[in-house]
C-alpha cells in the first residue's frame, strides 16, 4: 500500500502548525502522520526550530518504515505509539549532546 499524499499546500498562519511536508501524509489508520509525530515532538518541551524539524522528519521516516514492515490490514497507530516517544526522546538527547 502506497502512502496517500495530497497535493494541497498549507499556508503558514498562527492558527495552523508549521508544515514540513507539501501535503498530508496518510498511512493506514493515521490520517495525518506529520501532525501525529509533531504532537509527540511537542511533548518533549521547547527545542530550537532546527531540532524540531529534524525530529519531526525523523519521526515521519520511522512511521513510514514501520508501515512498510507491517502485514496488510495491521493498524499503524498502536505500534507507532509504542515506539515513537522513546525514539524521539533518545534522538533529541543525541541532538543536544552533539550541539
Amino acid at each position: 500500500m502506497e502512502p496517500n499524499v495530497t497535493a494541497a499546500r498549507h499556508r503558514l498562519s498562527p492558527d495552523r502548525p508549521r508544515r514540513r511536508l507539501p501535503g498530508l501524509l496518510a498511512l493506514r489508520d493515521i490520517r495525518d502522520v506529520e501532525a501525529r509525530v509533531a504532537g509527540a515532538v511537542d511533548r518533549l518541551g521547547p527545542l530550537p526550530q532546527a531540532e524540531l524539524d529534524e525530529l519531526v522528519l525523523d519521526g515521519i521516516g520511522l512511521a513510514y518504515r514501520i508501515e512498510r514492515a507491517l502485514p496488510p490490514g495491521t493498524a499503524l497507530e498502536p505500534i507507532l505509539q509504542s515506539v515513537l516517544d522513546d525514539r524521539l526522546a533518545s534522538r533529541a538527547s543525541n541532538l543536544r549532546r552533539a550541539a
